[in-house]
């Protein structure tokens, strides 16, 4: 029972943490443990209940988790996981003073809190946690009690032996004494990361918006002051996991943290932070790391600004993990690369409007595809998987972030509507707006159509979607097709509900599908491999007749080890006007190919690209748009009547959005560092960078920049 539990067989493999397993299951059963930090919860509380049941102590519960905290902060923050016994009476007065009235007193706690608490004693006379872990939870357990946010959960948990709530966990304590413990180190520290790992699960997340934001403010009053990282952690604790549904939408927009200690504060990257507006005018900002933050029109003057990092994935970013880490048990492969912003999915409106979703959480426009972008939408999701135009406009747009779809209007430069999708996958399913629908694979269900104006399922085809990797439909004629890892095409015709299996060739993973517009003809694209080598394959099947009409394979192999490149996704567009199809396998490198979708043929000379995250043609097939990582958008000629046919037409930059970010006397701007402008890898420093992204600077800063630009261009 317990090896098919994906969240205690890792556990059952160590044996020191057995007993600890085996307490907690006796205590809560196995399906009330679902994760860890519910394990060491209830064991914790057998384990301590079992000795005042069968009354080998005489301290109560809420004594033994006050000492174990203390006694595990001391360990963590010293990197001395063992403690003299001849030294617990001093750390038993040190927590217990006033309570302990003379020597003999002072002997019985001493015997009470070493033996039947869950320290473990060597032959040298030394005490320590039977696991590392063990002392880590209880240091997060005292970071959520100090901070007055722990979860009901815990505190009825933990009991004494007449059943009555161990009331002395909760202890919210002043901001001095916060900034000794919880802002003793970054929330990034080795020593406390695993501490903060089990912090999602012991807080109450109702409590924590107010109690995190009281705390911050409170911290103003020690700004130049050693307060530690108090502050900045505080910060990323409520970004996090902090905010509230309503307040999420709205992030930190116009938010006051202005002349605040927030050294150390981490925005992760994985979920962008909207301060638009927002004023953190004077606050100490040293070795912060803004991630994805978007800072339009955001205060930033006379902040201190030395070791600010505003960085963002780059070119390794890897989607297919992100969509397939359940199916393949594929890990995060991510460098990062500063100050570039990826785009992730990308449409044209039928006006000839560029349109893209950007790994920041924004929604970015290009008129004609030239030109600045235009920025109007802030997801507090994170970044927007796919985007289509809807019913055809040329001013709406259907976008995908999270488990929500919401209609954005690009010429009101507002959201329409919005409706949950629940566990589709955005990066195996497909839109059709035209007719408001939405075909992909539910985690549980089978391949779900959902209505995207109301979220309402539609229908349920029953199928095994762990294996699914893509997908296409045709709503009016109700044919929906299917890729699958083991080279498979699933067909459902006429609405049927059993699909139809086609095989194009054992061991493909066909991760890329476009249909006709006639739903006649479906283009299927997957990756092979050959001795550890991978390659390219396209197949044209027809959906009236069956069977094969052209199959193009690459002859090049990626010399990649297996494991690497079977994590890529094939990009892939069909363009009904002009015939052609742009397909590539999105690798570094990889080339892009423009084929006539009528033979298979290929039209241009490949050409080598960065790692591609989307491709879409424009609406007269006479040109393709190319989404990589270096925070652009390249422009292609797909038009053969031209002498420019397959090349590079134009690049369209993605930056950091700090337009109007009020930067003049901000310090530690002179930093270097290095951003992508048309392409190109820029070196300079990082005031150079805020004014290329559109911040506004003072009078003596654009001396500075001016002479900075000059002495460049005088060096070249």
């Amino acid at each position: 029972k317990v090896l098919a539990h994906d969240n205690l067989k890792e556990m059952a493999r160590k044996p020191v943490l057995t007993e600890l397993l085996l307490a907690a299951i006796d205590e809560a059963g196995i399906d009330a443990l679902d994760n860890e930090a519910d394990i060491y919860l209830n064991a914790t509380n057998r384990l301590l209940i079992r000795n005042i049941d069968t009354q080998r102590t005489f301290t109560s519960t809420a004594d033994k988790l006050y000492f174990l905290c203390e006694l595990a902060w001391e360990m963590i923050r010293d990197g001395e996981l063992r403690i003299h016994y001849k030294k617990i009476p001093e750390r038993i007065r040190r927590c217990f003073g006033e309570r302990i009235a003379d020597e003999r007193d002072l002997d019985h706690w001493d015997y009470d809190l070493r033996n039947q608490t869950l320290l473990h004693r060597n032959a040298a006379g030394y005490y320590e946690f039977a696991h590392k872990s063990l002392a880590e939870f209880f240091v997060a357990l005292k970071f959520a009690s100090e901070l007055g946010v722990l979860d009901p959960k815990v505190l009825s948990t933990y009991r004494e032996a007449d059943n009555n709530q161990s009331v002395a966990l909760e202890r919210s304590l002043d901001i001095d004494r916060l900034g000794k413990a919880f802002g003793c180190f970054e929330s990034r520290d080795e020593r406390i990361q695993s501490s903060w790992g089990f912090l999602p699960y012991i807080i109450d997340r109702q409590k924590v918006q107010s109690r995190l934001t009281d705390i911050i403010l409170q911290t103003r009053q020690l700004l130049g002051t050693d307060c530690g990282c108090l502050a900045g952690n505080a910060l990323t604790l409520l970004q996090k996991f902090g905010l509230t549904t309503e307040a999420e939408n709205e992030g930190f927009r116009s938010a006051d943290l202005s002349y605040l200690p927030l050294r150390h504060a981490y925005f992760s990257p994985l979920r962008p932070v909207d301060l638009t507006d927002a004023s953190l005018r004077g606050s100490d900002l040293t070795s912060a790391e803004l991630g994805l933050a978007v800072l339009n029109g955001t205060d930033l003057r006379d902040t201190s600004c030395a070791g600010l990092r505003l960085k963002t994935w780059g070119t390794c970013y890897n989607r297919w993990s992100r969509g397939f880490k359940h199916v393949l048990g594929a890990t995060w492969r991510i460098e990062t690369a500063e100050n570039t912003i990826p785009v992730v999915s990308l449409a044209w409106c039928g006006d000839g409007t560029l349109v893209a979703g950007a790994m920041d959480g924004t929604l970015r426009s290009w008129l004609n595809g030239d030109g600045d972008d235009q920025i109007h939408f802030v997801s507090p999701h994170g970044l927007i998987d796919l985007v289509a135009s809807y019913h055809g406009s040329s001013a709406e747009m259907t976008c995908w972030s999270g488990t929500a779809l919401a209609v954005w209007d690009l010429s009101a430069d507002q959201q329409k509507s919005q409706v949950s999708v629940g566990q589709l996958s955005p990066l195996r399913s497909s839109f059709f707006s035209e007719d408001d629908k939405l075909f992909g694979p539910h985690e549980t269900d089978g391949m779900a159509v959902i209505d995207i104006a109301t979220g309402e399922r539609l229908a349920i085809l029953p199928c095994d979607t762990k294996v699914i990797t893509s997908v296409a439909c045709d709503w009016h004629t109700g044919n929906y097709v299917a890729g699958t890892l083991d080279g498979r095409l699933l067909i459902w015709k006429d609405g049927n509900c059993e699909p139809q299996p086609h095989f194009l060739k054992d061991g493909v993973a066909i991760t890329a599908l476009c249909l006709t517009e006639d739903a006649a003809t479906v283009f299927a694209a997957g990756i092979r491999e050959r001795e550890n080598r991978f390659g390219l394959e396209v197949w044209c099947w027809d959906l009236v007749c069956g069977g094969v009409r052209w199959y193009w394979g690459s002859d090049t192999f990626s010399t990649q080890p297996f494991g690497e490149k079977i994590n890529e996704r094939i990009q892939m567009d069909y363009s009904v006007q002009s015939g052609k199809l742009a397909v590539t396998t999105g690798d570094p490198g990889s080339p892009l190919l423009i084929m006539e979708s009528a033979s298979g043929r290929i039209l241009s000379k490949p050409r080598e690209c960065p790692r591609v995250q989307a491709v879409a043609f424009n609406p007269t097939g006479t040109e393709v748009a190319v989404a990589h990582d270096e925070g652009a958008v390249s422009i292609l000629s797909s038009d053969e009547g031209t002498t420019s046919f397959g090349t590079c037409l134009r690049i369209l930059d993605v930056r950091l959005n700090a337009r109007g970010a009020q930067i003049g006397g901000a310090k530690g701007l002179d930093e270097s560092t290095h951003w992508f402008r048309q392409g190109k890898v820029v070196q300079g420093t990082r005031l150079e960078f805020l004014a290329d992204c559109g911040a506004i600077l003072d009078a003596d800063q654009q001396r500075r920049l001016a002479d900075l630009q000059a002495n460049r261009a005088q060096s070249y």
